[in-house]
């Protein structure tokens, strides 16, 4: 069951990292809203999975964090990070060209790093690399 739970979230990361790379490409050219839109609904869409998939996987415990996913994960996490704060910062540069909703991105960082502080190879510190986002 453990590893059907962390690959399942393995996927659901690697379907967030995919799509967290079209957003950060799509905000450093010429942005179509409709494109932006559908992108950022597929990603909230993704996230809302990935946060069930993260209670399932914590009904594991601890020995959830032995399996090989677990690094991945690790890895996938930190990797989604760096491309949702490339993206932010573009559009940042860009914002008097695009609307954008700043209340539901701190949602989701929120969000993501309540569960990073849980796949951090320092789970348990308390400290997060996705707060350095906010």
């Amino acid at each position: 069951m453990s590893e059907k739970a962390l690959k399942q979230m393995e996927s659901l990361l690697d379907s967030l990292v995919v799509n967290a790379s079209e957003l950060k490409q799509l905000s450093t050219g010429t942005v179509q809203p409709e494109e932006l839109e559908g992108l950022q609904a597929a990603q909230e869409g993704l996230i809302a999975d990935l946060v069930k998939q993260d209670h399932a996987v914590q009904q594991l415990g601890e020995g959830a964090k032995a399996d090989p996913c677990w690094g991945r994960i690790q890895a996938k996490m930190d990797q989604f990070s760096e491309l949702n704060e490339a993206f932010i910062k573009n559009l940042a540069v860009r914002k008097g060209l695009i609307q954008f909703e700043i209340q539901e991105v701190k949602k989701t960082r929120q969000s993501l790093s309540d569960m990073k502080v849980r796949y951090s190879p320092k789970a348990g510190d308390g400290k997060s690399r996705i707060n350095e986002l906010s």
